[in-house]
């Protein structure tokens, strides 16, 4: 029986897009990396748990630095890296995720 895919580690200030494709993630990183974001590169990170085609990516300069979400490369380009993810023939949703601190059960 084969293991379940050990979630990648995000860190909360860096970008990440989730993107839904029924291309592998290395034709979506190329065809993103060659598209008009001269700036940014797509960095995979793994799948969404169990989920075929279901990826996440974390973006990143061309120089390998990761974005950070509240820089100001990010908030000049990010719509139009998302929108380039979502041209990507094949993609079928690409969206940028947030950051969410998860909650602890009440402890009875």
């Amino acid at each position: 029986m084969a293991s379940p895919n050990k979630p990648p580690a995000l860190l909360p200030d860096h970008t990440y897009i989730h993107v839904s494709s029924d291309l592998p993630p290395d034709a979506i990183a190329a065809a993103v990396s060659s598209s008009s974001q001269p700036d940014v590169k797509l960095e995979y990170r793994g799948p969404v748990g169990e989920l075929d085609g279901e990826y996440i990516f974390e973006v990143a300069s061309k120089a390998g630095e990761p974005v950070k979400r509240s820089g100001d490369l990010w908030s000049a380009k990010g719509d139009s890296v998302v929108h380039s993810v979502r041209s990507v023939p094949g993609v079928g949703s690409a969206e940028v995720l947030e950051h969410k601190q998860r909650s602890k059960r009440d402890e009875f």
